[in-house]
């Protein structure tokens, strides 16, 4: 007993014992040691169960989601500064960057999300002319909402970070793109956590601009009056300079004889049983200690499955595919794909299409790798379900690092590994 009474006067003195966590406790297999919360996260090397287990001057969080692959997020965003009339230089672009990471980085962080990379891209100046029309077309879009406190009737700005056409004449748009590491649940989108920080904290964000730059004898940012960031997927594309083609010369087809002999359906009388989710989908087939090597898993070369839609399901189109190795290595790789089931097509390849082929860099241990977009085609997969709404797919590397799931003995096409209520895999 005495001893007892001492390893807890030692635990007390030492910090041990108490569990920091975001989210609260929960399961203890996602305690684990670290520097931090995001350290733990990231690294999931030493567990500490009874939060008592951490060295070195750790603490033991909680609620880790180590259980779960470490995922990538990418944001592509275009930032314009309000003012400048020429690019800026790379001692300007160091500022630019660095006040910016830091900025996203402490809002990244409340969310879960710990950046690894902040990187410029193209920097084009725009007119006077071109912003005008730019937030003409936005505003038509919707774009300015009241999560930018815009003012429809007046067509007026009025928060902090001043969006308005610049007391110049010209803007700097700025190509940024933004990564980070996150386990999930639950499924953030990188991009509106970047465009939230920047654009609630403009003011924030030129006076920090100023100060640094004035720090390093740079006077580029005194130019910058505002600034603001959009999505590339959301920001408008540029209006054309001239007419892109000469109209045709009178209408391009007969026009029918009579009209249609039905009219279009009616609507329904109900509204949809359930509200509409979000427009992107993702499924994650396995966690991370489902894709441990050994046990229920295995490596392979290739493997091949089937993705259905459900019998209440609409057409979903497939814009990405993860898979999962432990090599960090470049890896080389081809994805096959066919309408209807793997069942009977397996041995060859009539009636399947490439899909995605390549070389990728493998993320390794606890880390889904990604098919670059620019190498994927998107495919669609019919709804309704049944074989008419099921795409077969191929996966298959050079080298046998492939890491997947073993079967249970049950037919393999119905055997299902996840779902939404979209989509069986």
């Amino acid at each position: 007993q005495q001893q007892q009474q001492q390893q807890q006067q030692q635990q007390q003195e030492s910090g041990a014992g108490s569990v920091a966590g975001q989210g609260g406790g929960g399961d203890v297999n996602n305690n684990y040691c670290g520097a931090s919360w995001i350290a733990a996260m990231l690294t999931c090397n030493e567990p500490c169960p009874r939060g008592t287990e951490c060295r070195n001057g750790e603490t033991c969080y909680a609620a880790t989601n180590c259980d779960k692959p470490l995922l990538e997020l990418v944001s592509d965003m275009l930032v314009t500064l309000n003012g400048p009339d020429k690019p800026m230089a790379a001692q300007d672009g160091d500022i630019f960057s660095g006040t910016l990471m830091d900025i996203l980085k402490e809002v990244a962080e409340q969310e879960g999300i710990a950046l690894d990379g902040l990187d410029l891209g193209d920097q084009e100046i725009q007119g006077r002319r071109q912003l005008e029309q730019r937030r003409l077309e936005r505003f038509s879009m919707g774009f300015y909402d009241d999560h930018y406190l815009f003012s429809r009737p007046a067509m007026t700005i009025s928060n902090i970070t001043q969006r308005k056409l610049p007391s110049g004449s010209s803007a700097l748009d700025v190509s940024v793109v933004i990564t980070g590491d996150y386990r999930p649940p639950p499924y953030i989108d990188l991009n509106v956590i970047a465009e939230d920080s920047i654009n609630r904290q403009g003011e924030k964000v030129v006076s920090s601009l100023r100060e640094r730059g004035s720090r390093s004898g740079r006077d580029f940012f005194d130019r910058v009056d505002s600034i603001e960031a959009v999505a590339k997927e959301k920001a408008t594309a540029r209006p054309t300079r001239a007419p892109t083609g000469k109209p045709s010369p009178g209408p391009t087809g007969t026009p029918t004889f009579e009209p249609s002999l039905e009219p279009s359906s009616s609507p329904s009388d109900l509204p949809s049983s359930q509200p509409s989710r979000a427009h992107l989908q993702s499924i994650m087939t396995g966690s991370r200690e489902d894709l441990a090597i050994g046990g229920s898993t295995t490596t392979s070369y290739g493997y091949v499955f089937n993705m259905r839609t459900t019998p209440a399901g609409p057409v979903v189109v497939l814009n990405g595919l993860d898979f999962y190795t432990e090599s960090t290595d470049i890896v080389e790789f081809e994805l096959w794909s066919r309408l209807g089931s793997f069942k009977d097509a397996k041995g060859n390849y009539e009636g399947w299409d490439l899909i995605a082929s390549g070389t990728v860099e493998g993320r390794g241990f606890g880390r889904y790798t990604a098919i670059p977009e620019d190498m994927f085609t998107q495919v669609s997969i019919p709804g309704g379900g049944g074989e008419r709404g099921t795409r077969a797919f191929y996966l298959t590397l050079t080298t046998i690092d492939l890491v997947y799931k073993k079967g249970s003995g049950a037919d393999s096409d119905q055997l299902v590994q996840a779902k939404n209520p979209d989509l069986e895999v």
